[in-house]
């Protein structure tokens, strides 16, 4: 997850209000963890189960298929790994997948 971004002391109160309103603003953008994901492009789903390595390198939250070239319905089989993410579709299908 990205990190917080650091604040400084104002004498002037208005600008210190000002930083306040920017910071918890981006702060709470910044902590939205659709964000902290990555886009996996052109993945080969076969019909059934499939298993997909998502390099998070921490357990997945969830998933957005971004794209797919077929009418196919896709859904989770598995529950959180820190390795794979396994999909099951209904037919042959090529799709991109942002997991975060």
């Amino acid at each position: 997850m990205p990190g917080k971004i650091p604040t400084f002391v104002f004498n002037d109160q208005a600008l210190q209000q000002f930083q306040e309103y920017v910071v918890n603003a981006v702060n709470s953008i910044l902590g939205n963890p659709l964000l902290d994901g990555r886009l996996i492009k052109d993945v080969l789903l076969a019909s059934g189960d499939n298993q997909i390595e998502h390099r998070l390198a921490r357990n997945y939250a969830g998933y957005i298929v971004t794209k797919k070239n077929a009418n196919v319905d896709i859904y989770q089989v598995a529950g959180e790994d820190n390795i794979y993410l396994v999909l099951n579709s209904s037919g042959t299908a090529t799709v991109d997948i942002w997991v975060f």
